[in-house]
């Protein structure tokens, strides 16, 4: 698990991204299912997790897919580290 050090604001994240200051994005899937975004910048250190500008609860993404559409509307070329919570092995079903 990733410590939270602060927030980002939507618009803030979009200046980060158009200011090429983003050193890694962090995809992170959560177990209830969901995206959540974590950034680390070049100039300000800790990570910070993306939040809705309304409620400055954390953005989350229902899908990879729209998690990319949004990174590519927001002009943002970083590259991502996608993380997965573990899961319990499956059973195998008896022949």
């Amino acid at each position: 698990m990733m410590t939270i050090d602060g927030k980002v604001l939507e618009r803030e994240f979009i200046e980060w991204g158009a200011k090429r200051v983003l050193t890694s994005i962090h995809v992170v899937g959560q177990s209830g299912g969901g995206y959540q975004l974590i950034v680390t910048t070049s100039w300000k250190q800790g990570n910070f997790v993306l939040v809705n500008t309304r409620s400055q609860t954390p953005r989350r993404f229902v899908s990879v897919d729209r998690l990319l559409k949004f990174l590519d509307r927001c002009g943002v070329t970083t590259e991502f580290i996608l993380l997965m919570p573990a899961r319990a092995p499956r059973r195998r079903k008896k022949a």
